[in-house]
């Protein structure tokens, strides 16, 4: 079904809510911005207009922490542009399921990402808390490269996209059941500004 957003002007101060998904979004340093209050955006199909705005305000986001000398912090509204893509137990292999939609989605995006010149696309591997501390990173490594190698056909500069484990550190769902397992072994996406 087609997506409902409003648009509106917001204050510096203000925080962006997205009500799909619950995630507060950090205000950004600019006067005001042109922001969207999304109620049902799971289809990930952003207008040109649309991408270039959250990719402008990402970028503002990472210079404002470099300035500052703060370590790049991940920003939630990655999110809103490239979807988590999920793991059976044990496997590196992605899934059908997630493969034609993470394909559909990524090709504009990697394309302007390119255009821009100033920011990569972090590819970052996880997985749940079963098994060895090493073999975590290992199997997140294998995550993130499976996903790489779909994605970098749409660069034609290979330091676009960049890979990243995080093995078991950074669970999505802080529980010790098969239900927060399942969305643990994920790969998701940052952005990052270029070296």
């Amino acid at each position: 079904h087609a997506e409902k957003h409003t648009r509106r002007q917001l204050p510096v101060d203000s925080q962006i809510a997205n009500r799909a998904t619950g995630l507060i979004l950090p205000s950004l340093a600019a006067e005001t911005v042109c922001a969207y209050s999304i109620l049902h955006r799971t289809d990930f199909r952003w207008s040109d207009d649309e991408r270039r705005r959250l990719l402008d305000a990402i970028h503002t986001q990472l210079a404002e922490y470099q300035n500052l000398g703060i370590p790049p912090i991940r920003d939630e509204r990655a999110d809103l542009l490239m979807p988590r893509i999920f793991f059976d137990y044990d496997k590196s292999a992605v899934r059908n399921e997630f493969k034609d939609r993470l394909l559909q989605i990524s090709r504009n995006l990697l394309r302007e990402l390119e255009r821009r010149g100033d920011m990569i696309l972090q590819v970052e591997g996880h997985a749940d808390e079963r098994g060895n501390e090493e073999y975590n990173l290992v199997l997140g490594h294998q995550r993130a490269n499976s996903v790489k190698d779909l994605l970098k056909a749409y660069v034609a500069d290979p330091g676009t996209l960049q890979t990243v484990s995080f093995g078991e550190e950074f669970p999505a769902v802080p529980h010790s059941n098969e239900q927060a397992w399942s969305q643990n072994r994920r790969v998701q996406f940052t952005f990052l500004l270029r070296p």
